[in-house]
């Protein structure tokens, strides 16, 4: 337990990277390359996510569950990983011809010839970043540590180079030039434990397994990364930064929210092949506590204080953006639930058709959805089918996952954070009635609604995760 707490340490100071440097340069990038700047960066990104997803065919997934299946098995490790890499790489030069075709479509895009070269350069580099090798082998204490130093020299690249309006090209440079750096580490690691070669490699033995890793993954795409597309497609630059601002700073703290289910699957996975099922219902409850714990009152904190993200991030050029991030407030418990129960019940339990199913429903909702509402709606109309899409590929979730979840399922801890999260309404209703500067009233409410909240649930709810993080921060400090 103490070598999976370490780990949720390192995995967490990612988290809060991810989630503090953004709020560093995002307001300088909205400011100077202004909603359209933003919008064709956000797309670019968007389609290259796609693409990689999709012609991953798995191997992100699968290729975790594998290797920590022969984390100490140097030979087979070795092999498994020659064979994943050389099949993730040959896959991802056919996706990089459909990622042109896909952005040439568009004809809005058609002079944005640097910003289509450094998409392409962008999702090769993602193939050799190795990703599900580190993350099998648990490797989150490395993953931490070069991500936050590559992150930090982004960010001063970005307030050194980034001035005018047309840089948005050097923007995407900056990002692509980071993901090339991140991936260039990654293989000098991998390199070091393992023999690689590709002249014996052969791949044919995993295609059977990944069919289902790479329609699930398939699916996840067309929902996932559809809805930036089509609304570029149906509507334009502007728009989809409106978009695209509202949904990243969602997405923004999830990594941190995620982090018990981004360390507990190779774990689980582990634990899985050898057949610990109490150990493995254990993590269940720690998880649910988790998620309900810390997601529910930042859903509703989003949806409350809206207006004062936007403008203290992008000003009032975004505020289009403010309905978009209310109407998509609750997707971060949505998609951590649905995290967990694709990442530690159904795929270490080897239930791909069921996940597959659940994926294909969302995919073929979201395309529907999406067609029907953006022409009238818009950003919004993009919101509602993203949020309606990731409810019902849960719901799918939770109905396949029922039979070994139910038992673990922390009713008094739901409850608890529903009642201490609506702290946040009244609150913020106080304080803006003294019509305070926004950074003030953000401020002060965000920190007394968090205090009494957690005062609430460590005295009045007991909260055990939160008691455990008590304990673990003391020893951290050097307290018995």
């Amino acid at each position: 337990m103490s070598d999976l707490k370490n780990k949720f340490l390192y995995q967490a100071a990612l988290a809060l990277s991810q989630l503090l440097f953004p709020l560093i340069t995002y307001p300088w990038l909205t400011r100077t390359l202004g909603p359209e700047g933003i919008g064709k960066v956000s797309y670019i990104e968007f389609t290259a996510g796609l693409i990689f997803t999709l012609f991953s065919i798995g191997i992100s997934y699968y290729g975790v569950r594998e290797i920590a299946k022969e984390r100490n098995n140097k030979e087979k490790r070795s092999q498994l990983t020659n064979q994943l890499l050389l099949l993730h790489l040959i896959s991802m030069l056919a996706g990089i011809f459909i990622f042109f075709l896909i952005v040439l479509l568009n004809k809005k895009m058609h002079d944005e010839k640097e910003l289509i070269v450094l998409g392409s350069v962008y999702i090769l580099a993602q193939v050799f970043a190795l990703e599900w090798y580190l993350q099998g082998m648990e490797k989150f204490k490395f993953i931490a540590k070069r991500n936050i130093l590559i992150r930090i020299a982004g960010i001063i690249a970005i307030l050194v180079f980034i001035r005018k309006k047309e840089d948005y090209i050097i923007y995407f440079g900056i990002i692509t030039a980071s993901q090339i750096i991140i991936a260039v580490v990654a293989c000098i690691n991998v390199l070091s434990e393992n023999k690689i070669s590709f002249r014996t490699a052969s791949f044919k033995q995993h295609l059977k397994p990944l069919t289902w890793f790479f329609l699930t993954t398939s699916f996840i795409s067309i929902y996932v990364f559809f809805d930036t597309i089509i609304l570029g497609f149906l509507t334009g630059n502007e728009i989809v930064g409106y978009y695209a601002l509202a949904l990243r700073i969602v997405k923004m703290p999830l990594l941190l929210l995620l982090t018990f289910n981004t360390i507990l699957f190779p774990r689980i996975s582990f634990l899985n092949s050898e057949n610990e099922l109490d150990k493995i219902h254990h993590y269940y409850q720690l998880s649910l506590e988790f998620i309900f714990t810390f997601t529910l009152p930042f859903c509703f904190g989003l949806f409350i204080l809206s207006p004062e993200i936007i403008q203290l991030i992008a000003g009032n050029n975004f505020s289009p953006s403010i309905k978009v991030l209310q109407i998509l407030a609750a997707l971060p418990i949505l998609i951590c639930i649905t995290n967990f129960l694709v990442l530690q019940l159904l795929t270490p339990m080897h239930k791909e058709r069921k996940i597959v199913w659940a994926v294909m429903a969302g995919s073929i909702c979201s395309i529907a959805l999406l067609f029907s509402l953006i022409p009238a709606m818009k950003e919004q109309g993009a919101a509602y089918a993203t949020l309606a899409t990731e409810f019902l590929v849960m719901s799918t979730c939770l109905y396949f996952s029922w039979p070994e979840i139910k038992k673990t399922i922390p009713v008094k801890n739901i409850l608890f954070s529903l009642l201490f999260s609506i702290v946040v309404i009244p609150v913020a209703w106080g304080v803006r009635s003294f019509s305070l500067p926004v950074i003030w009233t953000f401020i002060i409410v965000v920190l007394s609604t968090a205090s009494i909240y957690l005062l609430f649930q460590y005295f009045a709810a007991k909260n055990k995760i939160l008691k455990e993080s008590v304990l673990f921060i003391k020893n951290i400090f050097g307290h018995k």
